[in-house]
């Protein structure tokens, strides 16, 4: 096993440097080097990380500054991404050192949540990560569309409507736990992107001038007619009639497109409105989530408004030493407050927080996994406590 070098973590402070970066993360994730300099540009240089040896860049990642909802309130996040190292750096402990420094950054910088899409598990698992949501995309034939809604009106999107449109996605996503409050740069990938991305088109829905919904694709053309497949960039239905609308939407391209692939909730009520199962699901890929700061995170989600209850936590596992210990969680009114001490009744690591926080794993999920230990009356608590909608993300970052 080869020795692990001296690593220095930094930022980048010359154009040398983003390009330097640049190369490892195309080389690394398959993405064209031609694109260096815009990509550059709309990622944010002041946000980029690199890990160097001996003064050569070997490796770096990004953090967006998002927030995500649970329990209807927003927590800030630092979404990890863009994560590369060069291929003659790896296995030599690069990737563990830029996730424990990611992980740091966002802990002074007082961003509780860290997120990110893993390409392998284990060096992110070392760094407390763990999968947390899902991100699912499901294919539907545009044969076996039966609605034909016609009652709202759809019209293409406009610039001037893309304040409405962030305020609408907003309303929906707070009520969705996992979901990204996106920052700039994210909409930007929606609304405007990239040279790299296929061209997207918008369409509205409204009721009367009204916005209920609306949504984004592309047309991706395939080999034959059987290929061909509308692709849902971003999707938001407020009402049943605008889902129906959307779907008669999708039907409609019935002659030129065999499918519509869309990103959607474990249990989507998009799905529902169909009358067969005619879906499969085509790619599924968990997010990640770390819990940064224990007690910021658990005072900052929301809970149920009617309960009244407190749970004893024993956390253990953190390099982060103010992350471990005994903590108490007292909800009321829908709100957190947390307490060091208690009788540490239910045992985990830092690691297995995230899918007790998210709700991707119930307790009891997680003792059987030997993820936690804990008392009938103790795992009934965070039951309760840590209960609602499953965790998902239409997002990749």
């Amino acid at each position: 096993m080869p020795q692990q070098p001296l690593i220095d973590i930094g930022t980048v402070t010359s154009d040398q440097d983003t390009d330097a970066f640049y190369k490892v993360f195309a080389q690394a994730l398959f993405f064209s080097e031609a694109e260096g300099s815009v990509w550059v540009d709309r990622e944010g240089r002041d946000l980029i990380r690199v890990a160097r040896i001996d003064g050569v860049i070997v490796g770096g990642w990004t953090a967006q500054p998002m927030g995500m909802f649970f329990g209807g309130r927003r927590i800030p996040l630092a979404g990890v991404r863009a994560v590369g190292v060069s291929a003659a750096h790896r296995s030599v402990g690069v990737a563990g050192t830029m996730m424990r420094e990611a992980v740091d950054e966002a802990h002074r910088n007082n961003i509780p949540l860290a997120a990110l899409y893993p390409a392998t598990q284990p060096v992110y698992r070392k760094a407390g990560f763990e999968l947390a949501g899902a991100h699912i995309q499901y294919r539907v034939p545009t044969m076996g569309i039966d609605l034909r809604e016609r009652s709202l009106t759809v019209r293409e999107v406009t610039v001037q409507d893309h304040p409405a449109m962030r305020e609408l996605y907003l309303r929906q996503a707070t009520s969705c736990n996992g979901n990204l409050d996106r920052n700039e740069w994210y909409w930007r990938r929606v609304l405007d992107p990239p040279p790299w991305f296929t061209k997207a088109t918008g369409f509205l829905v409204e009721r009367e001038g009204v916005l209920e919904g609306y949504v984004v694709f592309t047309q991706k053309s395939g080999a034959s007619f059987h290929d061909n497949t509308i692709e849902v960039i971003d999707l938001v239905v407020q009402t049943s009639a605008t889902a129906r609308r959307i779907w008669s939407l999708f039907a409609d391209h019935r002659s030129v497109a065999a499918s519509v692939q869309f990103w959607g909730a474990p249990a989507d009520p998009m799905l529902a409105l169909l009358r067969e199962q005619y879906t499969t699901t085509t790619r599924r890929i968990d997010w990640m989530l770390r819990i940064v700061n224990v007690t910021q995170v658990l005072e900052a989600r929301g809970y149920m408004p009617g309960m009244s209850n407190e749970l004893h936590l024993d956390i253990t596992g953190d390099w982060i030493e103010s992350n471990n210990g005994r903590f108490v969680l007292h909800v009321e009114g829908g709100k957190g407050k947390v307490e060091k001490g208690g009788s540490g009744s239910l045992k985990l690591d830092i690691r297995a927080l995230a899918p007790l926080f998210s709700g991707y794993f119930t307790p009891e999920a997680l003792k059987l996994m030997g993820k936690l230990e804990g008392d009938d009356s103790s795992l009934a608590i965070a039951a309760a406590m840590f209960a609602g909608s499953a965790p998902w993300m239409p997002d990749m970052f």
